[in-house]
């Protein structure tokens, strides 16, 4: 017999796990850290740098609200979540960046920077009333048989055997 993509998807978490990998989510907060820790010791203003530091996770914040994750690396955008806390606190980090990078690749790093610092400051919030009009739109797309609520899924384990009994108010 054939196998089926389905086959080897559902029992992907469980062969994950039966071999005792991790799954682990990088993101821009500890890079933001390190960055913070090696600047110290370039920047003279400390108490500058710990509260532009500070307000470095509120632009990562409004970052994971956008594609950005999806386009440039978590040390990228925690760069540029910086660039953009110490333009707020005035404080120049490009002298840092000058000292820890070529000059070939801090030209490329700078039209990433500019680019992530642009995505972060044009992000807008969604409206509540947006948002709803999206989740219906979304009920289009969603597979009832994955649905643990569904008629259809109640009605495909049945019919699979692996639900020994279910009662009249079990379906919708």
């Amino acid at each position: 017999t054939q196998t089926k993509s389905e086959d080897v998807l559902g029992l992907e978490f469980i062969v994950i796990q039966s071999l005792q990998f991790e799954l682990a989510v990088h993101h821009p907060y500890r890079a933001a850290y390190g960055f913070y820790l090696d600047m110290q010791t370039f920047i003279d203003e400390k108490d500058a740098l710990r509260e532009t530091y500070d307000r470095t996770s509120h632009f990562i914040d409004k970052s994971l609200h956008t594609d950005l994750v999806f386009h440039y690396q978590p040390s990228q955008i925690a760069l540029g979540a910086f660039k953009l806390a110490a333009k707020e606190k005035d404080l120049d980090i490009d002298l840092y960046l000058t000292q820890r990078f070529d000059a070939r690749s801090l030209e490329l790093l700078f039209t990433v920077l500019d680019e992530i610092q642009d995505g972060i400051t044009t992000f807008a919030t969604t409206s509540k009333e947006e948002a709803q009009a999206i989740d219906l739109k979304l009920i289009l797309c969603r597979n009832p048989e994955k649905n643990p609520n569904s008629t259809l899924y109640k009605r495909t384990i049945a019919v699979q055997g692996d639900v020994p009994y279910m009662s009249d108010s079990d379906s919708d």
